[in-house]
């Protein structure tokens, strides 16, 4: 629990960041044919449908500060973001067993921030919530025959690294300073729920202590809840503002 709050605050607090070094790459990975696709990667997901007939898995990973391409490309060569597939009966499994491990450099834990998107084609369904496996099941009416996307891109600025492709008609310079208001607002909103969050989080930090009484217990189990719920909160407002940006950024181009 303690582990996921920490990289929910990381990846918003990427956003209001300086920009690093950006790097970016797509595995291209074969369904076999599959019936549904079990991603098997315990990381906060948002989903999202667009107008492709193909499926994209957009990988989102932020570091902090300091952590520049030379360290990057040591996660990368011992396999960090390694994507490993195999197939149980109809079912095709993806997983990214290197992502369990802390970073560690020294003495120095480095936090890493990861977080999904699925883009969708219409008629594809997301199932978040299951009840004897970690992570998500992706399913449709037929098999997934094509291949299907996994783009990571490192570093790059939270909101921006979720763009979509939609279609629409064509808006006002209006219509387009309201998207504008509503996205601003939308990302003062996620930077003071940030903030709350920090201090939830160091509110749980502070109640563990190295002999726990049963009222400590008690607290740390409200603690946990209380945070279990803003982390659900926190991915509704991540996907209200990828959706909002995402009109805008629509509404941008057409009007180029």
């Amino acid at each position: 629990m303690k582990n996921l709050v920490i990289l929910f605050c990381c990846v918003i607090m990427a956003h209001f960041a300086t920009a690093q070094e950006q790097t970016s790459y797509v595995k291209t990975i074969d369904p076999e044919n599959s019936s549904t696709i079990l991603l098997n990667i315990d990381i906060p997901a948002g989903v999202k449908e667009w107008d492709g007939d193909k499926l994209r898995i957009l990988v989102d990973v932020q570091h902090q500060e300091g952590v520049g391409s030379e360290v990057l490309e040591s996660l990368m060569q011992i396999g960090r973001y390694e994507v490993m597939t195999g197939k149980s009966g109809k079912e095709f499994i993806i997983k990214m067993p290197g992502l369990n491990n802390e970073i560690v450099i020294g003495d120095k834990t480095i936090q890493e921030a990861i977080s999904l998107l699925i883009f969708t084609p219409k008629g594809v369904r997301v199932e978040q919530e299951l009840d004897n496996t970690i992570g998500m099941r992706i399913s449709k009416g037929s098999a997934f025959s094509e291949p299907l996307n996994i783009e990571f891109e490192f570093n790059i600025p939270f909101v921006a690294s979720f763009g979509g492709e939609s279609t629409a008609k064509t808006e006002s310079k209006e219509a387009i300073d309201d998207l504008q208001l509503q996205v601003d607002e939308k990302a003062n909103e996620l930077q003071k729920f940030v903030s709350d969050m920090a201090t939830m989080q160091q509110q749980l930090e502070n109640a563990y202590k190295d002999e726990m009484t049963p009222e400590d217990h008690e607290e740390v189990n409200t603690l946990m809840m209380e945070i279990e719920q803003k982390n659900q909160d926190l991915q509704n407002l991540i996907n209200e503002l990828s959706n909002l940006q995402t009109q805008l950024s629509d509404s941008y181009g057409r009007r180029q």
